[in-house]
């Protein structure tokens, strides 16, 4: 039986043992030990927050360069059209340019040649002037004798007196 209790009272030392280490412990590392888990959970926090505030940077300035891209997307198609727009007026305003252009070149090309038509016509009627004029001096110097020549002389004198008197 002494060896039963001989094992009881060892196995009592034993936890009295680690109870006075359990309390040693305790008592010296408590303090540090709260302290250093205070700590390291506040410092766990602060880290959980700044990650969560810049994780809401992140995200709010994903939004706004998406916003943006949207709006460049938007930006661009508006400055497409207008240059279609800017182009298509142009290309009205050039034709239009262009047939004003034609219409008055014609104007002028019909003016030049309508007053080469009637100096070539006045140039004709001369021709023709003076071709009748010719053809009938002949005419007259043919059946126009030297009575008939004095006589178109003094009446062609007398009406030159008239005018000048």
């Amino acid at each position: 039986m002494e060896h039963h209790s001989f094992f009881s009272w060892t196995l009592f030392w034993s936890f009295v043992n680690f109870a006075i280490l359990v309390g040693l412990l305790v008592f010296f590392a408590a303090k540090p030990l709260k302290e250093f888990f205070i700590n390291r959970h506040r410092k766990v926090r602060e880290e959980v927050e700044e990650a969560e505030r810049l994780k809401r940077e992140a995200e709010q300035r994903y939004q706004e360069h998406q916003e943006r891209l949207s709006a460049l997307g938007k930006e661009l198609d508006e400055l497409r059209n207008s240059f279609k727009e800017e182009r298509e007026k142009d290309r009205g305003m050039i034709l239009e340019e262009a047939e004003r252009s034609g219409k008055r070149i014609r104007n002028e090309a019909q003016g030049i040649a309508e007053g080469e038509v009637q100096r070539v016509k006045k140039l004709l009627q001369e021709e023709a002037a003076e071709l009748t004029v010719k053809v009938a001096g002949d005419i007259l110097k043919k059946e126009i004798g030297h009575e008939d020549q004095e006589r178109l002389i003094e009446d062609y004198l007398e009406r030159m007196e008239e005018q000048f008197k």
